[in-house]
């Protein structure tokens, strides 16, 4: 079971989650679910029908836990099956997924102010991006972002916020997507004890010959 993460994670991915929860024993596609839940109940407070991260920072010290989130939302909620995702964008190449603030850390424009600086490392601020891409657009502003990116990127889950026909992406606008990453996040993982995730795994294991 294991070598169906690593279709999934690149190893610095990998290596996180096993120095968080340590390494378990995974004979099925159930195992490896409880597997990864117990590696996101780490960075959420879980509720009746809700999770709110218990980790203000998404960026410094948990880049790669962010790219587990943006990368399994990307997969697990895409109407393609998980075959096809992994195949179209290689999510577990080394050092090809980056992380990237929809409104740039330093900029002349839009800035963070001293009263909502904390939103500028909430997963709500951050996107997933090839280095190729990542490279390219830097610091420019939004709207130059949206023009950018690749159509291949932007039909990801995570990265919908650059089709909309705005000049700037706004403070609110991160609070508005973190809530609903959040809601991907509860339903992928915990509604149903994580039906979700336990009926995806099962399908994509039975289909490896």
């Amino acid at each position: 079971m294991e070598y169906i993460l690593s279709n999934m994670y690149d190893e610095f991915i990998l290596d996180d989650i096993s120095n968080k929860i340590g390494i378990f024993p995974i004979a099925n596609s159930d195992d490896l679910a409880e597997h990864l839940i117990r590696y996101v109940r780490r960075h959420y407070n879980v509720y009746n029908s809700y999770v709110n991260p218990n980790i203000s920072n998404f960026y410094r010290k948990h880049k790669k836990f962010t790219r587990f989130i943006l990368i399994t939302i990307s997969v697990f909620c895409s109407p393609k099956n998980i075959n096809e995702m992994l195949s179209d964008y290689a999510f577990n190449e080394r050092l090809k997924w980056e992380l990237e603030h929809i409104i740039p850390q330093n900029q002349y424009y839009n800035k963070f102010n001293s009263k909502n600086t904390k939103l500028k490392n909430r997963i709500g601020n951050i996107a997933l991006l090839t280095k190729e891409t990542n490279g390219k657009i830097k610091n420019g502003s939004f709207s130059k972002k949206c023009e950018a990116i690749k159509v291949c990127e932007k039909e990801l889950l995570v990265n919908v916020a650059f089709n909309q026909p705005k000049i700037n992406f706004s403070k609110s606008d991160i609070c508005k997507r973190e809530k609903e990453l959040n809601t991907h996040i509860f339903e992928i993982f915990f509604k149903d004890e994580g039906k979700l995730l336990k009926t995806k795994l099962k399908e994509h294991c039975n289909g490896i010959p």
